[in-house]
């Protein structure tokens, strides 16, 4: 190894733990992100018609499912 270079088990502990919590936001950021898109993708399907379709649920619930939508679709924007 050059000298100067540290690889991954050399580098200082504070250093590890601060790859390791970048490494877990990234990670924990994509899950987010998809669990988000999934969420969206659910409540702007408007030809689902099962007992757990968006507009389903909300009809049960005795909510405005297309209100709803067009409050997601502008803040989304």
């Amino acid at each position: 190894m050059a000298a100067g270079i540290l690889s991954g088990n050399e580098l200082p502990e504070r250093w590890q733990r601060r790859r390791s919590t970048t490494a877990y936001r990234r990670k924990h950021d994509r899950v987010a992100a998809r669990e988000r898109a999934e969420a969206l993708e659910w409540i702007l399907d408007t030809r689902a018609d099962g007992p757990f379709a968006f507009g389903s649920v909300c009809g049960a619930l005795g909510i405005d499912a297309v209100r709803i939508r067009k409050q997601v679709n502008q803040n989304g924007k």
